[in-house]
């Protein structure tokens, strides 16, 4: 949603939902390089649209509402990587903790609640 105060100017929905995406890249529980690499391309491949709907010069700042979003600002929070603020370097860390766990077995995130886990 694009707009001013409360009034919106632009709503567009797009397909790139976290679960959509596990299922289809890390369906076996592990993390690779690759895998992630090729979610990263599938999603950006679904927003290419976004860029030029929703511009950055049009907007100056982005809010998430999704269950996954709120995850992943408590995780940040509570491993101190930022305030709950989602950062391009913040989502690096996080790819960083799943890399290294290797599975969603071993991966150990502060903040992660038990009913957010695969």
């Amino acid at each position: 949603i694009l707009g001013s105060g409360r009034k919106p100017v632009l709503a567009e929905s797009f397909g790139v939902g976290s679960v959509g995406l596990s299922m289809r890249f890390f369906a076996d529980g592990r993390y690779t390089a690759d895998a992630f690499r090729a979610a990263q391309v599938a999603a950006g491949a679904e927003l290419e649209e976004a860029l030029t709907l929703f511009r950055p010069e049009l907007w100056q700042e982005a809010l998430g509402s999704s269950g996954t979003v709120g995850a992943v600002s408590q995780i940040l929070a509570a491993a101190g990587q930022t305030d709950g603020r989602i950062t391009p370097a913040a989502l690096r860390w996080c790819i960083e903790q799943c890399l290294a766990a290797g599975s969603q077995d071993k991966l150990q995130l502060p903040g992660l609640k038990d009913d957010r886990r695969p």
